[in-house]
């Protein structure tokens, strides 16, 4: 008679290594200038969310969405220097620590310039 024997303290760790990797958020940036129903000149900034290129869903992700969502009526990200066509990244960046606990209380949400294109493997020679 064969007995079975199971293993439970492996479990853990492989449930978790399953998570992939995360990448991260990007956007492409959208310009618009026009002139309105009431003759009202406007100058539209849009940020679109580029789904297949950004992550596709990891808690790390889903926070920054909520951060995002969550600051945007008092505190929305600057939008500094944006290219009509061009791929940013929503990062968080300016993180300071509280001094008696080390935990973060502030910090600041940006777009960052991609540089390269996401489209274009890159190769490296």
């Amino acid at each position: 008679m064969n007995s079975l024997k199971i293993d439970f303290t492996n479990l853990e760790e492989s449930a978790s290594s399953k998570e992939p990797s995360c990448i991260g958020l990007f956007y492409r940036a959208r310009i618009s200038y026009f002139i309105d129903s009431n003759n009202n000149y406007a100058h539209q900034e849009r940020m679109i969310p580029l789904l297949r290129k950004s992550c596709k869903g990891c808690s790390q992700c889903g926070n920054l969405r909520d951060m995002l969502e969550e600051s945007l009526p008092y505190s929305p990200p600057l939008l500094k220097n944006i290219k009509d066509g061009g791929t940013y990244q929503l990062q968080i960046t300016n993180v300071s620590q509280d001094w008696e606990t080390g935990l973060a209380d502030d910090w600041d949400i940006e777009f960052i310039e991609q540089k390269e294109s996401l489209s274009e493997p890159t190769t490296t020679q």
